[in-house]
């Protein structure tokens, strides 16, 4: 949002808000909500307080997180979501990728992230194409957890190492009908 047309803008979603749930917000109420709800458009303000208004059952002053809920913002979901993007540049990272050339990616994060979930670069462009869903999966999950404590290391390598070894001998032990199963 852009911080003054948009502000007022913000201001008359709040009065429709405070309208409809018989509560006016302070001023300082309504700057923490415009803080809170910056990186979203008032397009998707208005939309989320829209079906707010229609579809809360209890008549009390909504929250920041139940407006982000509204339209799908969850923090969950926004983390899934990083997660994925994260997954699609790694993948599209490695198919140019020569073994031979020691290469990391211009992101230290998703280095990381590969470091602990794969052991490097190298070994992720090795990965078995029929465990795909899995390495994602256990990509996704590796990056959020780092990504939650904001990059603090949360799992050491070897015991993520084991864990992936363990999970893909028991694909390999899978009948082809089970494969469903991730």
């Amino acid at each position: 949002m852009e911080r003054k047309k948009d502000f007022i803008e913000f201001g008359k979603i709040m009065i429709i808000l405070s309208e409809a749930f018989g509560k006016s917000p302070s001023s300082k109420m309504v700057e923490l909500y415009f803080q809170y709800l910056k990186d979203l458009s008032i397009e998707e303000i208005k939309e989320a307080a829209d079906r707010v208004i229609k579809e809360q059952l209890v008549s009390v002053f909504p929250t920041i997180a139940s407006i982000r809920k509204a339209i799908g913002k969850d923090e969950k979901e926004e983390a899934e979501f990083k997660a994925l993007e994260a997954w699609n540049e790694a993948c599209d990272f490695v198919r140019g990728f020569d073994p031979s050339y020691p290469t990391k990616h211009n992101d230290p994060f998703l280095n990381r992230v590969i470091e602990l979930t794969f052991g490097g670069w190298y070994k992720f462009s090795e990965t078995d194409p029929d465990a795909e869903s899995f390495d994602r999966k256990h990509f996704i999950e590796t990056y959020k957890s780092i990504d939650k404590r904001e990059g603090e290391l949360l799992l050491d390598e070897k015991s993520v190492l084991k864990e992936l070894l363990e999970t893909r001998k028991r694909i390999r032990e899978l009948k082809p009908h089970d494969k469903d199963i991730f």
